[in-house]
């Protein structure tokens, strides 16, 4: 009887761990010190159960790596690193890496949280002194980020099409919501400026959305860059009520900005 009890408590520590592990994603570090247990232990408990093992340069479980944008939260995200971020797969030249970077100033270390939060990534948010870096080693999320558009080096100058096929229409707001969060500013007028390398994909976007607006192109001195601003208080204030209001993720410093101009105009 006691032998039968002994058996039922370590097949349920098992499975307590196996669920920390892949479900809560809690690292080896974190298991060990947690259940007094060495990680040589832990290691043998998750290969008796058929559990990859997950090691620091490789996240294995993402609860979201990008297969579809069916939600706000993802339509959101991949606005945010069409404009923000970039990712590296294996190529000709040698390359055999399959990673997402997103680096943020140090002010908007929270907005690399709440992706981290989106993803389920075990990475740890890298210190870059001036800035914040997330690296996400994950083959499935960044071969989906590729089919839908984002690119390495940056070249999206012919996927701003390819990748709105893949939106829902109505969680579009939320993707130029994500791009405007990466790759805008709104000032204290609620002037929305927008920089980007390809002019055209700037206006693709601004032409999908469901009202007219104007706006005008600047080249920026001395960059190959180009800044897009909307300026007319009439439309800035009608993008900005479109993009922010009623909306659950956003670049916080970019939302306060935002709802702050349209509270002094209502």
């Amino acid at each position: 009887m006691q032998t039968k009890v002994s058996k039922s408590r370590k097949e349920f520590l098992h499975s307590m761990l196996i669920e920390e592990y892949v479900d809560k994603n809690t690292t080896l570090r974190e298991l060990s010190e947690k259940y007094k247990c060495c990680r040589k232990t832990l290691t043998k408990i998750l290969k008796e159960n058929n559990i990859p093992i997950k090691n620091r340069y490789h996240d294995i479980y993402l609860k979201n790596n990008f297969n579809k944008i069916d939600s706000e939260e993802s339509s959101y995200w991949l606005g945010f690193i069409y404009a923000d971020g970039s990712v590296v797969y294996p190529t000709k030249d040698g390359e055999s890496r399959y990673v997402l970077e997103l680096g943020l100033a140090n002010k908007d270390e929270n907005h690399l949280l709440k992706f981290k939060a989106f993803t389920g990534s075990h990475k740890t948010i890298e210190d870059r002194g001036i800035s914040k870096r997330l690296l996400i080693n994950s083959k499935d999320l960044v071969l989906n980020l590729k089919k839908l558009g984002i690119l390495k080096r940056k070249t999206y100058l012919y996927s701003a099409e390819s990748i709105l096929k893949s939106i829902p229409k109505k969680f579009y707001k939320d993707f130029l919501r994500g791009f405007i969060d990466g790759d805008g500013s709104i000032d204290s007028k609620g002037i929305i400026s927008i920089t980007s390398y390809f002019k055209e994909t700037i206006f693709y976007f601004l032409k999908q959305l469901p009202f007219y607006i104007e706006y005008k192109c600047y080249n920026k001195s001395n960059s190959k860059t180009v800044n897009v601003k909307i300026g007319k208080q009439k439309y800035s204030h009608k993008v900005l009520s479109y993009l922010y209001k009623n909306s659950t993720i956003f670049l916080d410093r970019k939302y306060q900005q935002a709802i702050a101009v349209l509270d002094r105009n209502i």
